[in-house]
């Protein structure tokens, strides 16, 4: 008879099968005495394909959760033995091992709901028996829900729990205790056989690799408690490039005081601002001293404005302390300004300021090397006046500083001036004030300090 669907009715009406009963579903799959209910609802055709995959799927996931279970264990082992050494008792408190011990129960008993057995502690091995709720877990024993019977247990966690109680004495025990056998006489210690080194497998073999496999440290390593580079890593991603830092904090502060960009919220200041910055950045009008002769490209005061916010801000500023550096101010730098300015400029486009993004140099350098070819093609004819148009921005910016020029080459020596200086000491011997004091009536060479 083909297992089809009936009524209730009709299933009532139809004897059993021989030896069994019909299915818990009421078809008319016959279930013999000596099947076993999942093995016959298999065959069922209530249970269909979805079910299976269903329940499939829900197994993979059960032994997936196991195997995270049974890793996390494996790690909190490996903490608990690296603190439980004499050495690294100091490093952690009495509270995080309280909570390391909690967070292990913890999934002791989410493995037990999931049907997970663990080895049970050999017969007579009392210490065993009393740490058997603390067991060394494996996370390869993970293909079945039962744990592989190799397990060890591990030690008694003293530090948590106190000391274990101590086992109870048997009567032959006892009785060795109070009758101790004889001391044997010592021997020599060269005849006692010492044992055999234990071997150590060489590097890169496939034991090797094994033990640092199974390490729960990277490369087998114990922490050693020193902050690690990933301590850093936002400091070292986060840090910028100082001189184009200080530009720009320069220009944005610069620029609006400058242009006279307003600063209100209000909307006719704002509709103002619009028309104002659209007429600057159009044909780059704010580069050029006259907009419309387009006539002096760089002479504008922003750019003397920007050079003394950004490096002359003080007598001691880098701009005053390195003046080699600085004197004259290059057309690179000139460049650089302008490029930064139009990059403040752009942030009020809208009327009101708006942050830009990062000045990076992907995104400007190809508008920087336009504006240095730019004012190098346009002095090409005349470079004296770059040259000395670029030393009067120094000399402005110095004199804004409140420092005058201290590397002036009238203040230095001549060719002359050294030939005469050398030319006076070539003779002394340098242990008097003057040579006329070398011949004294004694012969001998007077003090300095007497005269």
């Amino acid at each position: 008879m083909s297992a089809e669907l009936e009524s209730e009715e009709e299933t009532s009406r139809r004897p059993a099968a021989t030896g069994g009963s019909n299915c818990i579903h009421k078809c008319s799959a016959p279930i013999s005495d000596t099947d076993e209910q999942q093995t016959v609802a298999r065959r069922c055709p209530h249970v269909t394909k979805n079910t299976m995959q269903a329940d499939a799927a829900a197994e993979q996931t059960k032994k997936k959760a196991i195997a995270r279970y049974l890793k996390d264990l494996e790690k909190l082992e490996a903490e608990d033995d690296f603190f439980s050494l004499p050495e690294n008792l100091a490093r952690e408190t009495e509270e995080d091992a309280e909570i390391r011990a909690d967070r292990m129960d913890t999934l002791v008993k989410n493995l037990e709901e999931l049907g997970y057995e663990f080895a049970d502690p050999a017969e007579g091995d009392e210490e065993s028996r009393l740490t058997s709720t603390h067991i060394r877990y494996s996370a390869s024993a993970t293909v079945g829900l039962t744990a592989s019977s190799a397990m060890t247990p591990a030690r008694d966690r003293t530090r948590r729990a106190g000391p274990a109680p101590a086992p109870q004495m048997t009567a032959t025990a006892q009785q060795g205790r109070a009758n101790p056998p004889p001391v044997p006489a010592p021997r020599n210690p060269a005849s006692i056989p010492q044992p055999e080194a234990p071997v150590q497998p060489a590097a890169g073999t496939e034991e090797t690799k094994t033990a640092t496999q199974e390490s729960p440290f990277l490369n087998g390593q114990v922490p050693t408690g020193k902050p690690k580079a990933r301590d850093y890593s936002d400091k070292i991603q986060g840090s910028r490039s100082n001189a184009r830092l200080d530009i720009k904090d320069a220009a944005r502060e610069v620029v609006p005081r400058t242009f006279n960009i307003s600063l209100s919220s209000k909307k006719s200041a704002k509709k103002a601002n619009q028309k104002l910055v659209a007429g600057l950045l159009c044909k780059n009008a704010f580069m050029y001293k006259d907009p419309e002769a387009r006539t002096g490209i760089g002479e504008v005061k922003v750019v003397q404005d920007v050079i003394n916010a950004s490096w002359f801000a003080g007598p001691r500023d880098r701009g005053n302390t390195n003046g080699d550096l600085f004197d004259p101010i290059s057309p690179n730098a000139i460049a650089f300004i302008l490029s930064m300015i139009e990059y403040c400029l752009e942030e009020y486009q809208t009327g009101i300021y708006v942050k830009s993004p990062d000045f990076t140099e992907k995104q400007y350098k190809p508008r920087y090397v336009e504006i240095l070819k730019d004012i190098t093609a346009a002095t090409n004819s005349n470079p004296n006046f770059l040259r000395n148009y670029d030393a009067k921005l120094y000399k402005r910016a110095q004199k804004y500083s409140g420092v005058v020029a201290t590397h002036d080459s009238s203040r230095r020596l001549d060719a002359e001036d050294l030939a005469k200086l050398r030319a006076a000491v070539k003779d002394r011997t340098g242990l008097t004030d003057s040579e006329h004091e070398d011949s004294d009536k004694e012969g001998n060479v007077s003090d300095p300090a007497e005269t």
